[in-house]
């Protein structure tokens, strides 16, 4: 299983105090890998130039944590480079609190997996 990782998954980390890989890990229950849209990449970098206070500190380390894993280079970019990336791959799971992406994802029938009363992820699939 390929687990996709949006820009704001990667900043629960810092956000909320919730260890994302752990979390994944938990529900899991199989091997999987963990791949991350260059989109996110790109959307990190400029929350990191941009941003301030928490969501600066939570884009900082969300870069951190994505260079331990795969990038995929998408052309498309925000929300729509982590659904190309989603359906290019096979056996995929996006991991994301962003609610329009969800429904869109959820329309294609793409599972999913998100933060719940922020305190822990749930998958929905």
């Amino acid at each position: 299983m390929k687990v996709i990782l949006d820009t704001n998954i990667l900043m629960v980390p810092e956000q909320f105090k919730v260890d994302v890989f752990r979390e994944i890990d938990r529900i899991l229950n199989c091997d999987y890998s963990i791949l991350i849209p260059s989109t996110v990449i790109k959307e990190l970098k400029e929350i990191t130039d941009t941003g301030s206070g928490v969501d600066k500190r939570a884009a900082k380390i969300g870069l951190l944590l994505a260079k331990e894993h795969s990038i995929v280079d998408t052309e498309a970019t925000g929300d729509n480079g982590v659904i190309e990336a989603a359906v290019s791959q096979e056996n995929t799971v996006v991991a994301t609190n962003d609610k329009e992406l969800k429904e869109r994802l959820r329309k294609k029938g793409i599972p999913l997996i998100y933060l719940r009363q922020g305190s822990h992820l749930i998958k929905d699939f």
